[in-house]
């Protein structure tokens, strides 16, 4: 928090291992950590944020951090997030260009804005997408999947897991090409090889 306080749009932050509490970002900086998970053979550990972490302003990039908690998103654009590890995300308000890769989101992303374009996951495994309106664009490709509340999304290249009873694997208007899918298929999905 002190240091994204303290810094300039364009700053990078360099984080060691260690605790951090959780932070707003309201600048256009990044921030780098040590690693979501301890290696021991690298000598690699944990950069942890305990607690939410929120980015309200466009042109961030995170990469190494683990956090305890959400990481949610403003009206923000060009984001960037790489190797990291967060129990989910909601997007409430209009969101473009957000990357996402070599990441672990054990909960949802959860998309309650009618308008995000241009997100991208990939490389990453993902607790559940809810909430994914027709007008959004969400690409999910090379990714581990484990559930899809309902949306219009584009899988490619992905391992698409059914483990919630009662829900299907893939909502309806979404499209799934090259995947692997674990769960019956459902009526109106555009679904091939």
């Amino acid at each position: 928090s002190q240091a994204v306080g303290a810094a300039e749009d364009g700053d990078a932050i360099n984080l060691s291992a260690g605790n951090f509490g959780g932070v707003n970002i309201t600048k256009a900086v990044s921030v780098y950590g040590a690693g979501f998970e301890k290696d021991e053979a690298t000598g690699t550990y944990v950069t942890l944020v305990t607690g939410a972490l929120s980015i309200n302003s466009s042109n961030v990039r995170l990469e190494g951090l683990r956090v305890n908690g959400a990481i949610n998103f403003g009206a923000v654009s060009d984001i960037v997030i790489t190797k990291c590890y967060w129990g989910g995300s909601s997007f409430y308000n209009p969101a473009s260009v957000i990357e996402i890769s070599k990441c672990v989101i054990i909960g949802a992303f959860d998309c309650k804005s009618q308008n995000i374009q241009g997100l991208r996951v990939l490389n990453s495994v993902i607790g559940a997408v809810r909430n994914v309106t027709i007008n959004s664009r969400v690409q999910v490709d090379h990714c581990m999947v484990y559930e899809d509340y309902g949306g219009a999304l584009l899988y490619t290249n992905s391992l698409l897991v059914n483990n919630y009873v009662g829900s299907s694997a893939i909502a309806e208007n979404s499209t799934v090409l090259n995947c692997v899918i674990v769960s019956n298929i459902p009526a109106n999905r555009v679904v091939e090889n």
